[in-house]
């Protein structure tokens, strides 16, 4: 039974509001991770998951762990939502190294809360044969490309130093 607080909310609203607080997030990494969960939720729900104060706090360690590692990308390699890649990023392999072994570490995080919210969905009975990489494809297709794109930058930046020495 769901208790009314006096203001009118009830407190399962109340504790939804505070796990999906993003209030840490500023700009567009805000409305992306708003967006990550209403889109994870709306697709755990079409696909037979009740929603929950324990299905609220998996999805958001999902969809957190996964902003992390997109944070982490970014910076791997010079690109944020926010702006447009560094057209000649100091070469930093100490920290790119670092920043390698971290994002390793990010990506397993994600990789185990993914497997915790499938393990929940497993043991509240939601349907076998939904995959969370299913939930999940919608989702990460926003995503799709910033890699490759990523990655070309860098290849043309790196023969845009190479010919620019070779001129010298």
């Amino acid at each position: 039974m769901i208790n009314t607080l006096e203001n009118g909310m009830d407190e399962n609203k109340q504790y939804k509001d505070l796990v999906f607080d993003r209030s840490g997030y500023t700009g567009a990494a805000r409305a992306e991770v708003e967006a990550y969960d209403r889109a994870l939720i709306r697709e755990l729900k079409r696909c037979g998951a009740k929603e929950s104060p324990v299905l609220w706090n998996y999805a958001c360690a999902v969809n957190s762990a996964l902003m992390v590692v997109k944070h982490i990308e970014g910076m791997l390699f010079g690109v944020r939502p926010e702006k447009k890649p560094d057209v000649n990023p100091e070469p930093k392999k100490d920290r790119d190294i670092a920043l390698i072994e971290t994002m390793g570490k990010a990506a397993e995080r994600w990789r185990i809360a993914v497997k915790d919210l499938e393990n929940y969905l497993v043991k509240t009975g939601a349907p076998a044969q939904i995959a969370l990489a299913d939930v999940m494809k919608p989702i990460l297709k926003r995503a799709e490309g910033v890699l490759e794109d990523a990655l070309a930058f860098e290849a043309a930046r790196q023969k845009k130093r190479k010919n620019s020495d070779k001129d010298e």
